[in-house]
């Protein structure tokens, strides 16, 4: 299980998503993350700018291997 806080969480007041993926099937890339920086950008008030970024790429052979389960079926019960 893996928590991601870049999925929504204000769908409704009462309904959860949650990503069930089969990783057999998907392939991730990932570059290294590389560091820049760009005196020249800001010079007029002695500033650097500094960048960061990197490459990923996701490849999923099986369009059925990623599955988004959502609805009221998530809320948790309710116990009197």
């Amino acid at each position: 299980m893996y928590l991601d806080s870049n999925l929504p969480t204000n769908v409704s007041t009462n309904q959860d998503i949650v990503l069930v993926i089969n990783s057999n099937e998907t392939l991730l890339w990932e570059s290294a993350v590389r560091v820049r920086v760009l005196p020249e950008v800001l010079s007029a008030t002695l500033s650097v700018r500094i960048q960061l970024w990197g490459y990923a790429a996701q490849l999923t052979r099986q369009s059925k291997s990623i599955g988004i389960i959502s609805g009221t079926g998530l809320v948790p019960p309710v116990f009197t």
